[in-house]
């Protein structure tokens, strides 16, 4: 299964994101929920000014994490990224769990 967690500040901006997992829906290579996920985080990846965030990139893993809030343009690629999980959350549940952790 894909872990989504979004991290939000109190003002429910994302400051954090991290993916982690498999989604197991097919076999290795043809496995579609895990490439759509694959194919919505490197679309963000290429969005974002990555300058403003530590990310972390590994196979089955995503991390990305702001160094300050970060800019409006980031904020809408973060919040569009969220929904496309939440719409990979709702055809598929048995293979991606989305939590969001709200404080900051």
């Amino acid at each position: 299964m894909v872990i989504v967690r979004v991290g939000q500040d109190k003002e429910g901006r994302i400051t954090s994101l991290s993916l982690s997992g498999h989604a197991g829906s097919g076999p290795k290579g043809h496995d579609l929920v895990c490439a759509g996920v694959s194919a919505v985080s490197q679309g963000a990846l290429n969005a974002i000014d990555q300058d403003g965030f530590h990310i972390e990139v590994k196979p089955g893993k995503l991390e990305l994490i702001a160094k300050s809030l970060p800019n409006s343009h980031d904020q809408i690629v973060l919040e569009t990224v969220v929904v496309q999980l939440e719409s990979l959350e709702a055809s598929y549940p048995d293979c991606i769990r989305l939590e969001r952790k709200c404080g900051k």
